[in-house]
């Protein structure tokens, strides 16, 4: 019998499950789970046999299109140009299948799910609780060596990457890096049903470490659900959303020069570890919801004497997302509350122009297929700066201004190319609110008036 199956018939599926308290192994526990599809595959469709993945697939990169089975695995009667799906794995159309040494190897070019859907439902729906991290660290230790991995950054400035599980408390990560001249350091713990986070960062110069920046907070279990149909083998709409979810930020910043020094160069970063949700997809195409953080350091201590502290926070409650329905998206969701304010002294200077802003965007999620780029994102960022200009000090015809402002917004974006929609893509600032202050509450001008 021949190993892969042409899926000429309805796909059927209905999974409701629950998974409470600790010892599951979902990541982050996912509760009150719901997948739903309810698809037909086109005719051509071919599904390798899920015992000869499991047993005799060697190696598998979907970003390539590479499938390295044992040789002898019966991967049937596949063609150039037919679309395929490996279980688990991934999906694409045949290439080729070549021989290379003891390896059987299936080459797949870019598909997307309109060639494998011809009409139906994929849905998810997930209340998503931080109760358990068992299959996050799995799925972290997996990585190979992920304990000395070279991370690389645009500049190809090299930096190593440590990931320690603290003892007493396994429940808690710890991830640390380098980049740029900067050391990060961040921690994930959950408690209480929050995800608790704390990162820190410190500027080495010399022997001193001139600037350091910490973010801190948390953020509450939230409900994600997406929904997509498809019809007569293309996309008609698509849905994705995170409502719900609460969370509390607070940014710090202390820097300073000492003379014949300056700090100014901007500094992006993203942490190079997501926290997985799994998602099952219709024939076993895997699906992922990744939680990521990154951010950005932009430092103006060129002056003399410059120097720059701050303390801004960000409490909120908000539901965000989009929908795209016959190839036209717009927003949805709103910010519920949002409270920012200055949390301790926020204060630059300097004998010129002085100013420190600090970025983080937490949290991001990003779906797509497993081991491809993502395909929808929805982000939170805040953002929090402090601005010094002394004026004209000679003649005083422009007084000094101190000022500072703290910016926090939800974006969501995608490219839905693998849905289906050729180069569909967007984003949307979904809400947004900035606080500005100044010194004694009193506006800057150029007059002082």
């Amino acid at each position: 019998m021949s190993r892969a199956t042409r899926l000429a018939f309805p796909l059927m599926l209905l999974v409701v499950s629950a998974a409470c308290g600790g010892g599951g192994d979902d990541g982050p526990t996912a509760t009150n789970l719901e997948t739903r599809f309810d698809v037909t595959a086109h005719g051509d469709v071919a599904l390798l046999d899920e015992d000869t993945v499991n047993e005799q697939l060697v190696s598998s990169n979907p970003m390539a299109g590479e499938y390295r089975f044992e040789r002898g695995a019966d991967l049937g009667d596949i063609t150039p140009g037919q679309p395929v799906v490996i279980p688990g794995e991934g999906f694409g159309l045949v290439r080729e299948v070549v021989e290379d040494g003891d390896q059987v190897v299936l080459w797949v070019e870019e598909a997307t799910l309109a060639d494998i859907i011809q009409d139906g439902e994929i849905a998810w729906d997930y209340d998503v609780s931080w109760d358990d991290f068992d299959i996050t660290y799995e799925q972290l230790a997996a990585i190979p060596g992920i304990s000395d991995i070279v991370i690389t950054r645009g500049s190809g400035t090299a930096g190593l990457l440590n990931i320690a599980y603290q003892e007493p408390n396994p429940r808690k990560i710890e991830i640390s890096f380098e980049h740029r001249g900067w050391t990060f350091k961040i921690e994930f713990e959950p408690t209480d049903g929050r995800l608790n986070f704390k990162l820190t960062a410190g500027l080495k110069v010399g022997m001193s470490e001139p600037a350091a920046i910490s973010g801190e907070g948390w953020i509450s279990g939230f409900n994600y659900s997406s929904i997509g149909h498809f019809s007569d083998g293309a996309p008609s709409d698509f849905t994705t959303e995170v409502n719900g979810l609460q969370g509390e930020l607070e940014l710090k910043w202390a820097a300073f020069t000492e003379p014949g020094t300056t700090i100014a160069e901007v500094v992006r970063f993203n942490v190079p570890v997501a926290l997985p949700i799994a998602l099952p997809g219709p024939f076993g195409i895997p699906f992922v919801l990744q939680i990521k953080m990154g951010g950005r350091i932009v430092p103006e201590l060129s002056a003399p004497s410059a120097s720059s502290g701050g303390s801004w926070k960000v409490t909120y409650s908000s539901d965000q997302g989009f929908n795209v329905d016959d190839a036209v998206g717009k927003p949805t969701g709103s910010a519920k509350s949002q409270k920012v304010d200055t949390s301790g002294d926020t204060v630059s200077a300097g004998e010129g122009p002085v100013g420190f802003g600090v970025g983080l965007e937490f949290p991001r999620f990003e779906l797509g297929v497993a081991g491809l780029e993502p395909f929808a994102f929805i982000t939170l960022d805040m953002y929090s700066t402090s601005l010094w200009t002394p004026g004209t000090l000679l003649t005083n015809d422009i007084p000094p201004c101190q000022y500072g402002y703290t910016k926090h917004s939800a974006v969501a974006g995608y490219a839905l190319k693998i849905m289906g929609w050729g180069g569909l893509s967007d984003q949307y600032t979904l809400f947004e609110h900035q606080e500005n202050k100044y010194l004694d509450g009193k506006e800057c001008t150029l007059t002082g008036d």
